[in-house]
């Protein structure tokens, strides 16, 4: 468990931000700070959650999940969100924040509309990441639970990125694609919350098989080759990484 020492409001959708002052006195700025010291606090897992459904009312799993972190167990997990921790902040902040925090996880959470009429998953964890070989395994145990006669699970792949949030602490990137309908929906928000409150990420430095590479440029976000998919079956290597592409796009902000 980590100690997380000063402990700012509650944000945007009832979390919990935190502040940090860096060993080089890189001042992050916040508000509502408190001097309380959390003892044995729970485990942190950072969220950014991109919303592509684009509905103007009714049905969207991205609303409804963040719904769902609301009634996740705060003495488990201690979610927080990507942009309201970092708006603002340049890379070295950033860091600092991450480095401060230790989180168990980063996830970005790409919502989108299936264009195929099938719900659909896959996840990229980045080459880099100082935590690569136990993130796959997360990674996989994430696509495979949500895999369902609903939820199609697309695979997992590898990316090459110089975003800070991708690299320095455990982080996947996952692209739920959905039919955006009630029963789907409420299937693949149940998994997601409940992954979030229970995942953790072992210390390893055991080797993982992983043959599947799409290479994306970190300025430009251009995929330059793609293999095989670390899946067992067969996977439509390209159209995966097309989405990888149109994902990262899209969710770098």
């Amino acid at each position: 468990m980590k100690k997380l020492t000063q402990v700012l409001g509650v944000v945007a959708i009832g979390l919990v931000s935190f502040s940090f002052t860096t060993k080089n006195e890189i001042k992050v700025p916040t508000t509502e700070i408190t001097n309380k010291v959390v003892e044995d606090a729970p485990k942190v897992v950072i969220l950014d959650i991109v919303d592509n459904i684009a509905v103007e009312s009714g049905t969207n799993i991205a609303s409804e999940f963040k719904t769902k972190l609301e009634s996740l167990n705060k003495e488990n997990v201690q979610v927080l969100l990507w942009k309201d921790l970092t708006k603002g902040l340049k890379d070295e902040e950033k860091r600092s924040i991450i480095d401060s925090l230790k989180p168990e996880l980063i996830m970005t959470l790409n919502f989108e509309k299936t264009d195929d009429n099938t719900n659909k998953v896959a996840a990229v964890v980045f080459k880099q990441n100082v935590a690569f070989n136990e993130t796959v395994k997360v990674a996989k145990e994430l696509t495979e639970n949500l895999n369902s006669t609903a939820v199609k699970n697309d695979g997992v792949y590898q990316n090459e990125s110089n975003y800070i949030q991708d690299n320095a602490a455990p982080s996947i990137f996952l692209s739920v694609k959905v039919k955006n309908e009630p029963t789907s929906n409420a299937e693949i928000v149940d998994k997601l919350s409940n992954f979030i409150e229970t995942a953790k990420v072992e210390d390893s430095t055991t080797p993982v098989e992983i043959t599947s590479e799409v290479v994306v440029d970190s300025a430009a976000a251009t995929v330059d080759s793609a293999t095989t998919t670390i899946e067992a079956a067969v996977q439509d290597v390209k159209a995966a990484t097309k989405d990888a592409k149109t994902k990262v796009k899209k969710s770098k902000k």
